[in-house]
């Protein structure tokens, strides 16, 4: 089974993203700051992560991205067998709810510069564009429209060990070794538009059998996104969200 993913202009923009990012003396005054030696330090980031939402809903210019209607462009998605055998054009993915997350578990160990927060969306969106030639079985799958799935209980961890750095003569923490977890949870419903507009026939009944063939496995093409969505998710905690936030100097990320 061949799978890809093609992600260009993700890249690009990551690319574009961290080298507009200036180095920044210090975090905006509002920000919640949970000092290393405090004994409370994993309630205060619990508390931390509450009051940073409305931030990360809309983000900050110059050190976080806006979660709210995360956007991804150009993702291909091919896969071939006997059974099924497609490619999958999506121009732009837009997902909601990335700002309604619920925080498990965080913690910060300033001894051993070990990171962990572990947290889940109840309810996330995808929404966008596709075009998709193929065949299942002997059923053609051509279509072109919008689409949206519907996912719940999406759950990410996220474990970074960490080393300090002086630039300049200032520590900042570096990620030495990260180890992303995501899991997209149930897939509650799906819906894509215009995927029999390109399949008719002049025989009805044949119409009638090709569409219930595409039905009923139409599942497990929307599964077989579950990995892209999975690395979606990766690339923006670690690629984006992490970066932004580590080019702000330990001591003030951590005051003593």
């Amino acid at each position: 089974m061949l799978k890809q993913v093609s992600c260009c202009l993700v890249v690009q923009a990551a690319l574009i993203w961290c080298c507009s990012l200036a180095a920044l003396d210090d975090l905006p005054p509002d920000f919640p700051r949970c000092r290393r030696n405090d004994p409370q330090i994993e309630k205060c980031l619990m508390d931390a992560s509450e009051t940073l939402r409305p931030y990360l809903r809309t983000g900050v210019p110059g050190l976080l991205p806006a979660v709210q209607n995360y956007t991804i462009r150009n993702m291909v998605m091919k896969d071939g067998n006997d059974a099924l055998n497609y490619r999958m054009e999506i121009p732009e993915v837009v997902f909601y709810g990335m700002d309604n997350y619920e925080m498990k578990k965080i913690s910060f160990d300033p001894k051993s510069l070990t990171f962990y927060m572990e947290y889940v969306f109840q309810e996330l969106e995808m929404k966008g564009n596709y075009n998709l030639q193929g065949r299942i079985f002997f059923a053609p799958l051509n279509g072109r429209g919008s689409f949206r799935v519907h996912l719940s209980g999406t759950r990410v961890s996220l474990l970074l060990n960490m080393k300090v750095v002086k630039k300049n003569g200032v520590e900042y923490l570096k990620t030495i070794r990260s180890v992303p977890q995501v899991d997209t949870g149930e897939i509650k419903d799906y819906d894509f538009e215009g995927l029999f507009a390109e399949n008719g026939s002049n025989n009805n009944e044949v119409d009638r059998v090709v569409k219930k063939v595409v039905d009923d496995n139409l599942g497990f093409i929307v599964k077989e996104i579950r990995p892209n969505i999975e690395n979606s998710l990766r690339w923006f905690f670690i690629d984006v969200l992490l970066k932004s936030i580590l080019q702000v100097p330990y001591n003030k990320l951590f005051p003593k």
